[in-house]
């Protein structure tokens, strides 16, 4: 079966210009399914504080109400400046804001690999001391813990000014005006945060 050369050119250039369109513009209506592994449910893999949850950020200020590293969540979605989930236990349906440029650039999908897991709260918490599962439950900074546990508890530093978690300084928006810097140790261990 022949197939009609110019009709072929036609939908290449078709299939191309909506491509081109979805790839690299905000079509808000183009939205990525983020479908869990067969038979595993999803969790939230850090603490993440909110106020409203229609409309939150994804620096994770530290106001409002915490949602619990270990929640389990649904109906991921995303787009390129917006992340959606709901959350059972609340029956809430969840927006996050997304900005690349206050994660270094880093696509969303990229960020919603992160801030989504398959552990549930004993699994991300395995290892760490009991001052460190307090911490996680609580949210509360104390001196004495691993970074690996302030990433489970605060969740990770906003990377426009952390561009990487291996230096000793870390720094958080605790809310559109107000930082706050973390210190550690040569262990990696929090030593202040002011």
């Amino acid at each position: 079966m022949k197939t009609n050369p110019a009709f072929a050119g036609r939908l290449f250039s078709l299939v191309a210009v909506a491509t081109f369109f979805c790839l690299f513009t905000s079509c808000k209506s183009h939205k990525f399914g983020f479908p869990p592994p067969e038979g595993k449910k999803l969790y939230i893999s850090q603490n993440f504080w909110y106020e409203k949850p229609q409309k939150f950020y994804a620096l994770n200020y530290k106001r409002g109400h915490m949602l619990p590293a270990g929640t389990e969540v649904t109906s991921i979605q995303y787009s390129k400046d917006e992340i959606r989930f709901f959350v059972p236990s609340l029956s809430h349906n969840f927006r996050m804001t997304y900005r690349d440029k206050y994660q270094g650039g880093m696509p969303p999908i990229n960020f919603v690999e992160r801030l989504f897991t398959t552990k549930n709260l004993e699994e991300l918490t395995k290892g760490f001391t009991q001052k460190e599962k307090e911490f996680v439950r609580d949210g509360i900074l104390r001196a004495g813990i691993s970074k690996s546990a302030v990433l489970v508890g605060y969740g990770y530093p906003p990377a426009h000014q952390t561009p990487t978690l291996d230096g000793n300084r870390w720094i958080y928006w605790t809310s559109r005006l107000s930082r706050q810097e973390l210190m550690f140790d040569d262990k990696g261990m929090l030593i202040s945060f002011r």
